[in-house]
């Protein structure tokens, strides 16, 4: 029987509110400030981030790339890390930065 479902429910419903919340508590009960100030501007730019996301799992994005995550003379992690997050990260970040004149014209 697997792990993180019984009977056809998933467990996972129940599991991750759970881990979020003891996550949340442990992180407020340190005080660091560049820290904190990191999370929030991920979670500022979060949105974007899972479009992107979105875009790489594409099957045209996956055609390009797919031969770079199955190589094995190539580095898997660091690249996986690199188009996760940095590169998602950095364009997020422009295109925030490139909406947010738009959005207050119209609001």
């Amino acid at each position: 029987m697997p792990l993180f479902s019984s009977k056809g429910f998933c467990l996972q419903a129940f599991y991750t509110p759970i881990l979020i919340f003891a996550f949340v508590g442990i992180f407020n009960s340190f005080k660091l400030p560049y820290l904190t100030k990191f999370l929030e501007n991920i979670g500022d730019l979060s949105m974007y981030m899972w479009f992107l996301h979105a875009l790489f799992f594409t099957e045209t994005v996956n055609h390009y790339t797919k031969h770079l995550v199955f190589s094995s003379s190539f580095n898997c992690f660091f690249y996986t890390f690199f188009m996760t997050f940095v590169l998602t990260l950095a364009i997020s970040w422009v295109i925030k930065k490139s909406l947010t004149p738009i959005m207050n014209k119209i609001i």
